[in-house]
């Protein structure tokens, strides 16, 4: 009996104890401050963003031109979040050399050819030893360089060359 009484007075001084602290808690629901989230990325025309005229080989990343516009659909096509399966990479660094973007390009190196009736074919497609790329970041986003990197044999994403957008 002294063992249930025991129980029923904690249960009721923990009761108390909760209802008590309970005034410390306050919400505001008259807040109208509210949290504004920047993509990292841009997915709509109608969007105005930098973008970059690219010419990348498999050695080297060239600046062709910058402007402020809306991207293209073609443009937001070949946007793409990383892959597993991307072999080459763009990313976007700030001042202090700190990773704001990173774009995966799949292997941008490889132009696959899709012809009616050649879809069976052992061959799909060919190397190219260059290749014309637009990208697109959004206006907010403090790009003081550009990286393009590329997988390696074991996974690790090795840097080809870093260029200083001017």
């Amino acid at each position: 009996m002294g063992i249930q009484l025991g129980e029923i007075l904690m249960k009721k001084i923990f009761f108390i104890f909760i209802i008590l602290n309970g005034g410390y808690l306050e919400a505001d629901l008259n807040d109208d401050s509210k949290l504004v989230m920047q993509k990292p990325y841009v997915d709509s025309l109608d969007q105005v963003a930098n973008i970059f005229d690219l010419l990348i080989t498999p050695t080297s990343l060239n600046i062709k031109n910058v402007s402020v516009s809306k991207p293209s659909s073609r443009t937001l096509i070949k946007l793409n979040l990383p892959k597993k399966s991307d072999q080459y990479f763009i990313r976007f660094l700030d001042k202090d050399l700190k990773e704001n973007i990173i774009l995966g390009l799949g292997n941008p190196f490889y132009a696959s050819a899709q012809h009616i009736g050649y879809e069976d074919s052992p061959v799909s497609g060919g190397l190219v030893s260059s290749a014309d790329i637009e990208v697109a970041i959004p206006i907010n986003v403090e790009a003081r360089y550009i990286v393009i990197s590329r997988k390696d044999s074991s996974g690790n994403i090795q840097d080809i060359q870093q260029v200083e957008i001017e």
